[in-house]
């Protein structure tokens, strides 16, 4: 599972969808209602193609909840697309870059490392220790955030060997 920058590269976890939506203030929806649509349909689009962006498998199934609710009532149509054109303003902003370590205090990265800490196991994989455990990423790709990376980009190591791997004493 990977972003760059929105794409999806693999499957998002359900984590990072729910980040995702309470940042993208669409209360409408919950994360597991996404999840489990798009994993029915091994998120693929009707078309056979790969969901592209995290907003879009969550806009396209956002929007089957609302036309659904919606037959018929012209009023609460109005006010919902009201709602979401403020929603797309706020969310066309610029957004700041933030530095690295800001970065690890975002609940992304919280939920991007309890991830490739289950699945890589919950042990350094240089000396089975499992004291003291960090995520390194392997290689760092330009402008990318610390969580828009897959599991094979990263690998799980306890301090010190982490230490060692960025020649640090």
């Amino acid at each position: 599972m990977t972003y760059k920058g929105d794409n999806i590269i693999g499957k998002p976890s359900l984590g990072l969808i729910q980040v995702y939506i309470e940042e993208k203030s669409l209360g409408l929806i919950t994360p597991q209602e996404v999840f489990d649509y798009w994993d029915k349909k091994d998120w693929l689009t009707k078309k056979g193609s790969e969901v592209k962006t995290l907003e879009s498998a969550i806009n396209v199934y956002n929007s089957i909840v609302v036309q659904k609710a919606l037959k018929g009532n012209k009023k609460t149509r109005k006010e919902i697309k009201s709602a979401f054109t403020a929603i797309k303003k706020k969310n066309k902003q610029p957004k700041k870059h933030s530095e690295y370590s800001e970065q690890l205090k975002d609940e992304r990265w919280k939920a991007f490392r309890w991830f490739v800490m289950k699945v890589r196991g919950n042990e350094c994989e240089i000396c089975k220790s499992t004291n003291n455990l960090q995520v390194h990423h392997i290689e760092y790709i330009k402008n990318a955030k610390a969580w828009e990376y897959n599991v094979n980009q990263v690998i799980v190591v306890c301090r010190e060997c982490h230490k060692k791997i960025h020649n640090i004493k």
